[in-house]
């Protein structure tokens, strides 16, 4: 067997990938607008995010169950989603939209 040696510069540390997404995900802002939403997404168009993602029924039911996302109401049209988690979510369902 092999051993290798690598030297890693002082302003660089090595971390895993569990605790690279955790540092990211509290990086988020505790709440987000649609806006924030339609910006994190791969669909830049409000229309698309809408047809693709949050009326989709599989992934309304996963947004809605996970308290990722709260719908309007017919009387308020205001979107509100759980910043870390929808970014989760955007990240964990990518290649299905």
């Amino acid at each position: 067997m092999t051993q290798l040696t690598v030297t890693i510069p002082e302003q660089y540390v090595v971390i895993t990938r569990d605790e690279h997404n955790q540092l990211i995900m509290n990086q988020q802002k505790a709440t987000w607008k649609k806006k924030d939403f339609i910006e994190q997404s791969p669909f830049k168009s409000e229309t698309t995010v809408n047809e693709r993602i949050l009326y989709k029924p599989k992934f309304r039911k996963i947004l809605e169950r996970k308290g990722i996302a709260t719908y309007p109401s017919s009387q308020n049209k205001n979107w509100s989603f759980d910043g870390p988690k929808a970014y989760q979510f955007l990240r964990e369902y990518r290649n299905e939209f």
